[in-house]
C-alpha cells in the first residue's frame, strides 16, 4: 500500500513539476517578447511619431508663410 501511495504522490509531483516548468518557459518567452518590443518597436514608433510631427510642423509653417504673403499683398 505504501508503494502505491508513493507512486501516486510521485506521479502528482511529476505532473506539477512539468506544469510549473511549462509555465516558466511561457513566462520567459513572454518576458523576452516584451523586452524585444520595448527595445525595438517602441523606439521605431517614437521615430515615426517624431517624423510625422516634423512634417506637420513644416506644413504648418508653409501654410503660415503663404497666409502671411497673401495678407501682405
Amino acid at each position: 500500500m505504501s508503494k502505491k501511495l508513493f507512486a501516486v504522490i510521485d506521479d502528482k509531483f511529476n505532473i506539477l513539476k512539468n506544469e510549473i516548468s511549462k509555465e516558466s518557459r511561457n513566462r520567459y518567452e513572454s518576458i523576452e517578447n516584451l523586452k524585444s518590443y520595448l527595445e525595438n518597436d517602441v523606439p521605431q514608433l517614437n521615430e515615426m511619431i517624431k517624423s510625422e510631427q516634423d512634417k506637420r510642423v513644416e506644413g504648418d509653417e508653409i501654410i503660415s508663410r503663404k497666409i502671411t504673403e497673401d495678407i501682405q499683398k
